[in-house]
């Protein structure tokens, strides 16, 4: 059983096999595999490393602050989870489910949208990268451990490679 690939408009492709037309869900993978990775191009590779090699580090560092009691601690989370803090465990666990639930789908309908506005949500790593510095300024200006300061050390380091690869990548306007 031979399998040949035809080239069509727009860099679409359909399976064709023995010389019969496509089936539906050949063509149902063709369409979904050309609507996955047509994205790709504009975001380069250099920089989505640093992303995916980001995912592992924000885990570790999240383990780190939980461990090491970073919630007791650090006043921001206090005053930005406050008002979850105050309801019961079953309901504060359903409204930030639902909240991460409501975030998801917004991502996934901008990445639907293309390349540019993939380019945008990665900026988020970015930011990310940058305000997880505040670890190491606490221990700074406390002169000691700070929950969360040991894996913050490497977020300075894929902040500066990140932004470098953004802004060399980065389409003039």
């Amino acid at each position: 059983m031979r399998t040949k690939f035809i080239l069509l408009p727009k860099d679409a492709c359909l399976i064709e096999n023995n010389g019969n037309s496509p089936d539906f869900w050949s063509v149902c993978l063709t369409c979904t595999a050309w609507i996955l990775f047509s994205f790709i191009p504009m975001i380069s590779r250099k920089l989505c490393g640093i992303f995916y090699l980001s995912i592992p580090v924000f885990i570790v560092h999240g383990i780190e602050e939980y461990l090491t009691g970073f919630t007791e601690v650090d006043s921001s989370f206090a005053f930005v989870f406050q008002p979850v803090l105050r309801m019961s465990i079953t309901n504060g666990t359903f409204v930030v489910f639902q909240i991460m639930t409501w975030i998801l789908l917004i991502v996934c309908a901008l990445l639907l949208l293309g390349e540019h506005w993939q380019r945008r949500l990665l900026i988020i790593s970015g930011i990310l990268y940058i305000f997880e510095m505040h670890h190491l300024i606490e221990v700074i200006v406390k002169q000691s451990y700070y929950p969360g300061s040991l894996t913050a050390t490497a977020f300075p380091v894929l902040a500066f490679f990140f932004w470098k690869e953004h802004f060399r990548t980065s389409p003039t306007p």
